[in-house]
């Protein structure tokens, strides 16, 4: 295991080189903006999140996938590896953002924001959530799984965007489904206290990786190298 994460991290030099100085620039430009303590959540989440799984579509481009199944392990070996290398590298990517607004003017502020138990745990989700829902398409169609994912959510948003304006003044269906899902995050939190609703969502983002883990060891099982 320690072998295949130190290989992913030699060959794979150069995107978290890039990834990084985007990390860092995010960091240093954004509070500059007077953006949100969210928003420079979100963003670096999403850029964090991207760094593994540009290490799968440049692992399609050049067809490695056949070299690293010819090694002494386990397909099941190398999608875990996949996954532990990528959590290495977004944990990493939140330690820059911190290191990095501790040096600028008015960042220790936003460190305070950020590292509340709330903050780390949604910083964690958003995170969670762009790298397993968009890894396994990569395992399986490699860069046009991304792509694929891509345009499908844009698609989905344009949708609902349509359907918003089409049912406007009318029973949405979509706003009651918007509405019913933060009624029931409220009641949620209600009822299991702030300490509660955190460890689920701890629980939340373990059952998320897992289920992520499993689905993207089939699709590679089933793809022709």
């Amino acid at each position: 295991m320690v072998n295949l994460i130190r290989k992913e991290l030699i060959l794979n030099r150069l995107n978290i080189l890039i990834f990084g100085g985007m990390i860092a620039a995010y960091a240093v430009y954004m509070p500059l903006r007077k953006v949100s303590s969210g928003f420079l959540m979100v963003s670096i989440g999403v850029i964090s999140a991207f760094l593994p799984i540009s290490f799968q579509a440049r692992e399609d481009r050049f067809k490695g996938a056949a070299l690293n199944c010819s090694l002494p392990t386990s397909r099941n070996q190398l999608i875990l590896a996949r996954y532990v290398t990528g959590w290495l590298m977004m944990t990493a990517g939140i330690f820059l953002t911190i290191a990095i607004l501790l040096m600028i003017p008015g960042g220790l502020t936003i460190v305070h924001s950020l590292l509340t138990l709330k903050s780390l745990i949604l910083w964690l989700f958003i995170i969670s959530l762009v790298f397993c829902l968009i890894l396994p398409f990569t395992m399986r169609f490699g860069f046009i799984g991304v792509l694929v994912f891509l345009v499908a959510l844009q698609l989905l948003g344009t949708l609902m965007l349509i359907l918003s304006l089409m049912f406007r003044g009318k029973t949405n269906a979509i706003r009651a489904l918007f509405n019913g899902i933060s009624g029931l995050v409220r009641t949620l939190k209600a009822g299991l206290g702030e300490t509660g609703f955190l460890l689920l969502g701890v629980l939340f983002i373990l059952i998320m990786n897992v289920l992520s883990f499993f689905i993207s060891r089939q699709l590679f099982a089933r793809k022709d190298l």
